[in-house]
């Protein structure tokens, strides 16, 4: 992850801790604000920095799956393929995502995005 995404996850974490109450953990509040972040930078950027994105949102575990799975069905190719590295990066965490990855499977690979 580059320093300006850990910038702008940092001020997003800290924009939520305060809004916040002071019950939650503090770690699952920062840990949600990097997986959104991470989850936009997989629908605006270039095929790199979106590898980049997915895979770290994978690292994060099978906890972002809502926020991967609707990228699955996203009108670019570019974009559902960065949310399945996302899914592969989870390993067997990301069983729960499977139904979803099957469809994929069946597009047509040339000629349809």
């Amino acid at each position: 992850m580059t320093w300006r995404m850990r910038a702008v996850v940092l001020i997003q974490a800290t924009l939520l801790l305060r809004s916040c109450a002071a019950t939650e953990d503090v770690a699952v509040v920062a840990r949600h604000a990097e997986a959104k972040v991470l989850a936009e930078r997989i629908k605006k950027e270039h095929f790199d920095p979106q590898r980049q994105a997915a895979e770290s949102l994978g690292k994060l575990g099978p906890g972002v799956l809502p926020l991967v799975l609707p990228l699955l069905k996203d009108e670019s190719k570019q974009v559902r393929r960065a949310a399945a590295l996302c899914i592969e990066t989870m390993g067997p965490a990301g069983k729960d995502a499977v139904q979803d990855l099957i469809p994929l499977l069946k597009r047509p690979r040339r000629g349809g995005s």
